[in-house]
């Protein structure tokens, strides 16, 4: 079976140990793509792909012509959404709409499996009681009364160009399976880390400021926005194994991911300087104002139930696990 990797980011590493025989393709090479070997085996050849031009996207896969096309490929940045709105639904909406187009029209028995998030659900759609939060990782800084619960009945709504591009490129993916009856699914990712999370995210700033700040002492302390937003976590490693999972599945759908690690980015911060061994961590950040989104949806819990359900789809790492393989990282 002949498999794409559309994508250069943190889960096309993974998702290559799961598919060891696929090809990537992408915009940019990779950091981790500069070491001698890629997964312990030489390096592959990297394919440069624009998914926002069409003609070259129905160019490429007509010569490869895929039996399974992942595309991981998009603006995931929330605050690049902001700043680049056009391109950020160029990429993350016209990109997969070209993709099932190729397929629709060349390829119907291909499968496609859209990487999307759970930015895509309205914020304000459930609410439950904190007391079913349960668990050491956890943390109430927030003193709020409700969290938010997300899951494939949530409606679909988004405070953000990120979620609402996602929202997009979602829907197609329903229409084109279900008026042109594609095998095409949703891996609905809350967020996941790893040492190879990018440095524009607040997790990874975080590691790298501690990793430079054991070398450096005297370094500055770094800005950071809301801390008081609970996030689920879990490892990248993961999100690649769930979509193994929907890729030999016979009936295509949607289905959330999200970890059973859930705190605030305060208590990921205090236990990230706490596992590196750095004293007085609040000496070493400060909260910029600046940094705070208008609108951010403070408590969320998405629900894996029914990929636990249906696909046999669990977690493994814990989220000192998930901090100590950052901390290893060479190139945070």
């Amino acid at each position: 079976m002949k498999t794409l990797i559309i994508g250069s980011g943190q889960l096309s590493y993974y998702l290559e140990k799961e598919f060891p025989s696929s090809q990537m393709a992408g915009l940019s090479v990779p950091i981790w793509h500069d070491t001698k070997h890629f997964n312990g085996k030489p390096k592959k050849k990297l394919v440069y792909l624009d998914i926002v031009n069409r003609p070259d996207v129905e160019k490429f896969l007509s010569e490869f012509m895929p039996d399974v096309i992942i595309n991981t490929a998009g603006i995931t940045s929330i605050a690049e959404s902001f700043r680049e709105t056009p391109k950020c639904f160029e990429v993350n909406f016209m990109g997969p709409l070209y993709i099932m187009d190729w397929i629709s029209t060349y390829n119907p028995t291909c499968r496609f499996i859209q990487c999307s998030s759970t930015e895509v659900y309205q914020p304000r759609d459930y609410a439950v009681s904190l007391d079913l939060l349960q668990g050491p990782n956890f943390i109430d800084y927030g003193g709020m009364s409700h969290c938010l619960v997300k899951d494939e009945k949530s409606t679909l709504g988004s405070v953000n160009p990120y979620g609402k591009s996602k929202i997009f490129s979602q829907n197609m993916v329903e229409f084109y399976r279900d008026i042109h009856k594609l095998n095409a699914s949703c891996a609905v990712f809350a967020n996941f880390e790893s040492k190879l999370r990018d440095h524009r995210f607040v997790t990874a700033k975080i590691i790298s400021h501690i990793k430079r700040l054991k070398k450096n002492p005297d370094l500055k302390p770094i800005g950071l926005g809301d801390l008081t937003s609970v996030r689920s976590w879990m490892h990248a490693s993961e999100a690649a194994r769930a979509i193994k999972l929907i890729s030999e599945r016979e009936q295509p759908g949607d289905w959330v991911f999200a970890g059973s690690n859930i705190s605030s980015i305060q208590y990921f911060l205090e236990l990230a300087f706490k596992i590196a061994g750095v004293d007085n961590y609040k000496d070493h950040y400060y909260v910029d104002e600046e940094l705070k989104r208008e609108f951010e949806p403070l408590w969320v819990k998405p629900s894996a139930d029914l990929a636990r359900e249906e696909l046999g789809w669990e977690t493994t790492y814990s989220l000192e696990d998930i901090i100590k393989d950052m901390l290893s990282s060479e190139w945070l």
